[in-house]
Protein backbone atom coordinates (compact mmCIF):
# COMPACT_ATOMS: atom_id res chain seq x y z
CA UNK A 1 0.00 0.00 0.00
CA UNK A 2 1.53 3.26 -1.12
CA UNK A 3 1.66 6.50 0.74
CA UNK A 4 -0.95 8.15 -1.43
CA UNK A 5 -3.31 5.21 -1.99
CA UNK A 6 -5.94 6.81 0.22
CA UNK A 7 -6.46 9.52 -2.42
CA UNK A 8 -8.46 7.06 -4.55
CA UNK A 9 -11.15 7.18 -1.84
CA UNK A 10 -11.89 10.83 -2.63
CA UNK A 11 -14.38 11.44 -5.44
CA UNK A 12 -15.07 14.72 -7.24
CA UNK A 13 -18.26 16.57 -6.40
CA UNK A 14 -20.41 18.68 -8.69
CA UNK A 15 -19.04 21.96 -7.31
CA UNK A 16 -15.41 21.04 -8.11
CA UNK A 17 -14.45 19.82 -4.62
CA UNK A 18 -13.78 16.34 -3.32
CA UNK A 19 -15.72 14.13 -0.96
CA UNK A 20 -14.45 11.12 0.98
CA UNK A 21 -16.22 7.94 -0.15
CA UNK A 22 -13.99 5.26 1.39
CA UNK A 23 -14.40 3.07 4.44
CA UNK A 24 -14.90 4.66 7.84
CA UNK A 25 -14.24 3.42 11.36
CA UNK A 26 -16.63 4.24 14.18
CA UNK A 27 -15.93 4.58 17.89
CA UNK A 28 -18.24 2.49 20.13
CA UNK A 29 -19.90 5.69 21.42
CA UNK A 30 -19.36 9.43 21.66
CA UNK A 31 -18.85 9.14 25.43
CA UNK A 32 -16.09 6.52 25.03
CA UNK A 33 -14.35 8.65 22.39
CA UNK A 34 -14.56 11.79 24.52
CA UNK A 35 -13.46 10.01 27.69
CA UNK A 36 -10.56 8.17 26.03
CA UNK A 37 -9.21 11.24 24.25
CA UNK A 38 -9.48 13.37 27.41
CA UNK A 39 -7.73 10.78 29.58
CA UNK A 40 -5.11 10.05 26.90
CA UNK A 41 -4.28 13.75 26.54
CA UNK A 42 -3.89 14.17 30.30
CA UNK A 43 -1.73 11.07 30.66
CA UNK A 44 0.38 12.03 27.65
CA UNK A 45 0.97 15.52 29.04
CA UNK A 46 1.93 13.97 32.39
CA UNK A 47 4.37 11.66 30.62
CA UNK A 48 5.93 14.55 28.68
CA UNK A 49 6.25 16.60 31.88
CA UNK A 50 7.93 13.60 33.56
CA UNK A 51 10.40 13.29 30.67
CA UNK A 52 11.25 16.99 30.85
CA UNK A 53 11.47 16.89 34.64
CA UNK A 54 13.70 13.82 34.64
CA UNK A 55 15.92 15.45 32.04
CA UNK A 56 16.43 18.38 34.41
CA UNK A 57 17.56 16.23 37.33
CA UNK A 58 21.37 16.18 37.57
CA UNK A 59 21.62 12.50 38.50
CA UNK A 60 25.36 11.80 38.78
CA UNK A 61 26.78 10.31 35.62
CA UNK A 62 23.42 9.18 34.26
CA UNK A 63 23.53 11.16 31.04
CA UNK A 64 27.08 10.07 30.43
CA UNK A 65 26.10 6.40 30.38
CA UNK A 66 24.90 4.98 27.07
CA UNK A 67 22.63 2.50 28.85
CA UNK A 68 20.69 5.45 30.27
CA UNK A 69 20.83 7.79 27.28
CA UNK A 70 19.69 5.30 24.61
CA UNK A 71 16.56 4.14 26.50
CA UNK A 72 15.81 7.80 27.34
CA UNK A 73 15.95 8.64 23.62
CA UNK A 74 13.78 5.62 22.74
CA UNK A 75 11.25 6.66 25.38
CA UNK A 76 11.22 10.25 24.14
CA UNK A 77 10.80 9.20 20.50
CA UNK A 78 8.02 6.75 21.41
CA UNK A 79 6.25 9.45 23.42
CA UNK A 80 6.58 12.00 20.62
CA UNK A 81 5.28 9.63 17.94
CA UNK A 82 2.38 8.58 20.21
CA UNK A 83 1.60 12.27 20.76
CA UNK A 84 1.49 12.84 16.99
CA UNK A 85 -0.84 9.86 16.50
CA UNK A 86 -3.13 10.99 19.33
CA UNK A 87 -3.20 14.52 17.94
CA UNK A 88 -4.20 13.22 14.52
CA UNK A 89 -6.80 10.95 16.11
CA UNK A 90 -8.32 13.76 18.17
CA UNK A 91 -8.67 16.02 15.12
CA UNK A 92 -10.67 13.39 13.22
CA UNK A 93 -14.45 13.29 13.53
CA UNK A 94 -16.46 10.16 14.27
CA UNK A 95 -16.59 8.06 12.12
CA UNK A 96 -12.91 8.26 11.16
CA UNK A 97 -11.77 8.06 7.59
CA UNK A 98 -10.12 4.74 6.79
CA UNK A 99 -6.66 6.12 6.10
CA UNK A 100 -6.62 8.05 9.40
CA UNK A 101 -7.62 4.89 11.29
CA UNK A 102 -4.97 2.85 9.48
CA UNK A 103 -2.23 5.40 10.20
CA UNK A 104 -3.19 5.94 13.86
CA UNK A 105 -4.95 3.11 15.68
CA UNK A 106 -2.97 -0.03 14.69
CA UNK A 107 0.40 1.71 15.23
CA UNK A 108 -0.48 3.53 18.46
CA UNK A 109 -0.06 0.56 20.87
CA UNK A 110 3.43 -0.11 19.48
CA UNK A 111 4.43 3.54 19.84
CA UNK A 112 3.11 3.64 23.39
CA UNK A 113 4.89 0.38 24.22
CA UNK A 114 8.19 1.68 22.83
CA UNK A 115 7.86 4.83 24.91
CA UNK A 116 6.89 2.95 28.07
CA UNK A 117 9.65 0.35 27.75
CA UNK A 118 12.26 3.01 26.93
CA UNK A 119 11.20 5.07 29.96
CA UNK A 120 11.14 2.05 32.30
CA UNK A 121 14.52 0.72 31.15
CA UNK A 122 16.01 4.21 31.43
CA UNK A 123 14.69 4.58 34.97
CA UNK A 124 15.96 1.15 35.99
CA UNK A 125 19.39 1.74 34.41
CA UNK A 126 19.71 5.15 36.08
CA UNK A 127 18.75 3.63 39.42
CA UNK A 128 21.34 0.86 39.14
CA UNK A 129 23.94 3.35 37.91
CA UNK A 130 23.21 5.81 40.71
CA UNK A 131 23.25 3.19 43.44
CA UNK A 132 26.42 1.49 42.14
CA UNK A 133 28.33 4.75 41.49
CA UNK A 134 29.27 5.43 45.14
CA UNK A 135 30.86 1.98 45.38
CA UNK A 136 32.71 2.13 42.07
CA UNK A 137 33.76 5.78 41.88
CA UNK A 138 34.27 6.37 45.57
CA UNK A 139 32.97 9.95 45.35
CA UNK A 140 29.76 9.31 47.28
CA UNK A 141 27.51 10.18 44.34
CA UNK A 142 23.96 11.32 44.94
CA UNK A 143 21.69 8.28 45.25
CA UNK A 144 18.69 10.48 46.09
CA UNK A 145 18.91 12.18 42.69
CA UNK A 146 19.20 8.82 40.94
CA UNK A 147 16.19 7.44 42.82
CA UNK A 148 14.19 10.59 41.98
CA UNK A 149 15.15 10.31 38.31
CA UNK A 150 14.20 6.62 38.24
CA UNK A 151 10.82 7.20 39.90
CA UNK A 152 9.93 10.02 37.52
CA UNK A 153 10.88 7.88 34.50
CA UNK A 154 8.81 4.98 35.85
CA UNK A 155 5.86 7.35 36.29
CA UNK A 156 6.21 8.38 32.64
CA UNK A 157 6.19 4.70 31.65
CA UNK A 158 3.06 4.02 33.73
CA UNK A 159 1.24 6.93 32.04
CA UNK A 160 2.00 5.56 28.57
CA UNK A 161 1.09 2.01 29.62
CA UNK A 162 -2.27 3.25 30.94
CA UNK A 163 -3.11 4.88 27.59
CA UNK A 164 -2.18 1.62 25.85
CA UNK A 165 -4.37 -0.49 28.12
CA UNK A 166 -7.31 1.90 27.74
CA UNK A 167 -6.99 1.78 23.95
CA UNK A 168 -6.89 -2.03 23.98
CA UNK A 169 -10.40 -2.09 25.50
CA UNK A 170 -11.94 -0.07 22.65
CA UNK A 171 -13.43 -1.97 19.71
CA UNK A 172 -13.86 0.05 16.53
CA UNK A 173 -16.41 -0.95 13.89
CA UNK A 174 -15.81 -0.63 10.18
CA UNK A 175 -18.41 0.97 7.94
CA UNK A 176 -18.22 0.54 4.20
CA UNK A 177 -17.88 3.72 2.19
CA UNK A 178 -20.17 4.99 -0.52
CA UNK A 179 -17.70 4.11 -3.28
Amino acid sequence: MGRRDHLKDYVPTGDGGYEYAGARWRWPSVEIRTSFLKDARQLLIASIVCLIGAGCIPAPGSFGAFYVVIPFAIGAIGTASAAAALFRLSREQDPMRGHVYTASIPALPTKLLAGAVGDAVCGAAALVHGLALPFTAGDGGAPLLSVSFALIMLLAAVCLWRIRSDLAEIVFTREKGAA
